[in-house]
């Protein structure tokens, strides 16, 4: 029961403020000119600082990985190649195919899973931590 209350407690905002976002669109009372322009707000200015803000805010002397950067490019590579070789043989059509190859490996780990891993870790614990990889 303690597992579903901290999965309500860690999702329930993020539902709230996207239900939040669709009752505002359909309500019609912010202009719909305006939510083109605040999505690249957020994807390029919002985004980027928060991500800049947790790099900065880590000591990186301490916490940086060379072995979990590698296992994360070479499975990012081999998950790219492996969509590669099957979107190839699936979709004929090469303009839809890029895309549907980005999509397959691309994921929303920084808008999503960041927020996330706040909720449930605290800012602090954020950073992965060596146990973390051979637990």
């Amino acid at each position: 029961m303690e597992n579903l209350i901290l999965s309500f407690h860690c999702v329930l905002p993020m539902f709230l403020m996207i239900s939040l976002g669709i009752l505002i669109r359909n309500s019609r009372v912010v202009p719909p000119t305006v939510f083109e322009p605040m999505s690249i707000m957020t994807f390029q200015f919002l985004l980027p600082f928060l991500l800049f803000y947790n790099v900065y805010s880590t000591h990186l002397g301490q916490d940086f990985q060379p072995d979990l950067v590698v296992f994360l490019l070479s499975w990012i590579l081999f998950w790219f190649v492996l969509s590669y070789v099957v979107f190839t043989h699936f979709e004929p059509n090469p303009k839809t195919r890029g895309a549907y190859i980005q999509t397959s490996f691309r994921s929303n780990t920084a808008v999503i899973g960041l927020s996330l891993a706040q909720t449930l870790v605290s800012q602090a614990g954020i950073a992965p931590r060596r146990y973390f990889l051979y637990a």
